[in-house]
């Protein structure tokens, strides 16, 4: 295929550059088609595309990373023509973000061809999307929002036994004797008893929580003393672990949330003249949020800027900053232009360790969305010592990513992604890709009362390929790989809010190292049998009933 290269100018203020864009100028409908464009700019770049028709018929396109990563690449818009599109001259809208920044390019056409009547019947043997019958591969990537409904490429999952074009893999439960989503979506039990809801692994949504928002800024804020400065090699492995940490929340979300945190440069530290002691007994009298006031008011020349959350950085050692660490969550702190509620501060009260890279995606949990710590607290521990119920397969328990629970409540999973059923003794089937999958059913939600839930999500591994996308996996990197599970298969736990918070809301029937139910498996948990009873080499088909 030969493509005509066309460059239009990129206006001064878009930041993000247009380096080239290829595209053919006609396709046969019927065919897939396929522009190239390369893109540059000083944040993650997000396309989306579609072309308009003379019949005001509008094809949406499919963005696809060829090369480079999401800041610097090139990358291939993909659009299925139908066979019955009208001919005719379609206008090509292409729109690319990054941050604030858009760019965006619609000054482009392609002509719609019918294929003429005698070949309408006959595959093409055409390639390269100009006249060819077969559908592309699509590679589920970052670069837009309209890859939510690929088909992304996963490895190590359940070996396909059975084929849903043959009618021979198991008959689903009709949608209409499912509950309504809603019904799922219990409350926090222990509202408004129990921490005034400053956390919460339920459909009580906390005040503070940014769950929803499409868009997210954090700054994570490096503090240096005059004795205990902060090194040039933890601030750069600070911002590497930002750009990570922005990966690795996208590809949690599938997508869905354009996250950007910031490490701002050296201008804008925090930078204390004193030593350590010297504010350890100053802050000694203060709230944390005294504290946290302090110190933003001394980042950089005018302060802290505007964002939605904010971690500290403190270089090595042992810092006594606080004892009143939980005081008044509502308070707002001001920034230079705008204020922020203390909540969505972390790491300011206490003893505390310097908050280092390893932390970070925990500690953004936490400023970001309120999640709860998962662990079992020493007090409310039968032995007396600190427990671990969720087993490593939540980032707020030690794991790679969030229960497909933890992504529902606080937005990144869509109802329509949810099977929701209550505890019954009627036997149901159901469908769950596995929970990375962009689209398709990812989790179970077995409603038992008004405070829990019995859930089940088909844990395995994505493509290496797609995680270095997302800045995540890379070798080198100071984050951990979001997707190493040792075993593909079912996994099967349970929500009770009416846990307290420190208590561990969740408990899992398998911990990470464990073997998962897979084809041919069940396993009997709170009361319910759950059966793994087929495979299309994609999703699985799950069996379950009260006993």
């Amino acid at each position: 295929m030969v493509f005509v290269t066309v460059l239009s100018p990129t206006p001064a203020d878009a930041q993000i550059n247009l380096a080239n864009i290829g595209l053919y100028p006609s396709v046969v409908a019927g065919s897939p088609y396929e522009i190239e464009l390369g893109l540059s700019a000083p944040r993650n770049i997000r396309i989306t595309a579609y072309l308009q028709g003379p019949r005001k018929e509008k094809i949406s396109g499919l963005s696809k990373l060829r090369s480079g990563s999401l800041r610097n690449g090139k990358w291939a818009l993909i659009f299925n023509v139908p066979e019955n599109t009208s001919a005719g001259k379609y206008k090509i809208y292409i729109k690319a973000t990054s941050g604030k920044s858009i760019l965006v390019d619609q000054d482009r056409s392609v002509d719609v061809q019918k294929k003429p009547q005698a070949d309408r019947q006959q595959p093409s043997s055409g390639n390269n999307g100009n006249n060819s019958n077969s559908k592309p591969s699509v590679v589920y990537d970052a670069a837009s929002g309209d890859h939510l409904e690929s088909e992304p490429t996963f490895v190590y999952g359940l070996a396909k036994d059975c084929e849903p074009k043959s009618n021979k893999c198991p008959v689903l439960t009709p949608v209409d004797l499912l509950e309504n989503q809603n019904e799922c979506k219990i409350k926090d039990a222990t509202y408004p008893s129990d921490s005034s809801l400053y956390v919460s692994s339920a459909f009580t949504t906390p005040p503070y929580s940014l769950a929803g928002r499409a868009k997210i800024d954090l700054s994570w804020f490096p503090v240096s003393f005059k004795d205990r400065p902060m090194p040039d090699q933890l601030y750069q492995s600070a911002v590497k672990t930002a750009r990570e940490a922005e990966g690795f929340y996208e590809f949690n979300s599938y997508g869905r949330v354009d996250f950007n945190f910031n490490v701002p440069d050296k201008e804008n530290w925090i930078a204390l003249p004193e030593t350590v002691n010297f504010y350890e007994s100053l802050w000694a009298s203060m709230t944390s949020q005294q504290v946290a006031q302090y110190l933003l008011d001394r980042a950089g020349p005018k302060g802290a800027a505007k964002t939605d959350a904010i971690m500290f950085l403190f270089p090595e050692g042992k810092y006594s900053v606080t004892s009143n660490s939980f005081y008044d969550k509502d308070f707002q702190l001001k920034l230079q232009n705008g204020v922020i509620p203390s909540a969505r501060v972390y790491g300011i009260g206490g003893e505390i360790d310097s908050i280092g890279v390893n932390g970070f995606t925990h500690g953004i949990g936490h400023a970001m969305y309120s999640f709860e710590d998962l662990y079992i607290f020493a007090n409310y521990s039968s032995s007396g010592k600190t427990e671990q119920p969720g087993n490593g397969w939540d980032v707020m328990i030690g794991g790679g990513e969030f229960f497909a629970w933890q992504k529902w409540h606080v937005g990144w999973l869509k109802d329509s992604e949810v099977n929701c059923v209550t505890s019954s003794n009627d036997s149901r089937t159901l469908y769950l890709e596995p929970f990375q999958s962009p689209s398709g059913k990812k989790l179970v939600v077995v409603k038992v009362n008004s405070s829990k839930v019995i859930l089940a999500e088909y844990r395995t591994n994505t493509d290496k390929s797609i995680l270095k996308k997302y800045d995540v996996c890379q070798r080198g990197g100071t984050l951990g790989c979001a997707s190493k599970y040792q075993h593909s298969g079912l996994l099967v736990y349970d929500l009770d809010t009416s846990r307290k918070h420190g208590a561990g809301p969740f408990r899992v029937s398998r911990d990470s190292k464990e073997k998962l139910l897979e084809v041919g498996e069940s396993l009997i948990y709170e009361g319910h049998k759950f059966e793994v009873i087929g495979s299309d080499g994609i999703g699985i088909y799950v069996r379950l009933a009260k006993i």
